[in-house]
């Protein structure tokens, strides 16, 4: 099975798409939710352009097909980390406002209690 290089070729090259389709679908699907369908679409279809001239071309000159298919995989996943850190960010600001108003809340409390203890004369 080793020794015949065409099926060799052939078993590598599908053995690595199904590697790097277990990376790239998870994140194409959280970018169409995220995003855009027909944005995700373009990059997918750039990732399958990539994966296919990869292939025709390996071993000897598959840069260029990897070169396609992982800029776009980098493109969906920034776009999926930038989503997340935004949402983080939104959350920790929404938490920090509630905070701000509870301490408004208690200030007004302390100097409504100040304002009344001063003039029953204390």
């Amino acid at each position: 099975i080793y020794t015949k290089s065409d099926f060799m070729r052939v078993f590598r090259n599908h053995t690595n798409f199904h590697e790097h389709l277990a990376v790239f679908l998870p994140v194409f699907w959280i970018f169409a939710i995220c995003y855009s369908d027909v944005i995700a679409a373009i990059f997918g279809v750039l990732f399958l352009i990539g994966r296919i001239m990869y292939a025709r071309n390996y071993p000897e000159n598959h840069r260029h097909g990897f070169q396609l298919s992982f800029l776009s995989f980098l493109t969906l996943l920034f776009g999926v980390a930038a989503k997340a850190f935004c949402l983080i960010l939104q959350k920790y600001f929404d938490e920090l406002n509630q905070i701000n108003k509870y301490v408004e809340k208690m200030a007004s409390l302390l100097r409504f209690l100040r304002f009344e203890y001063q003039m029953i004369g204390g």
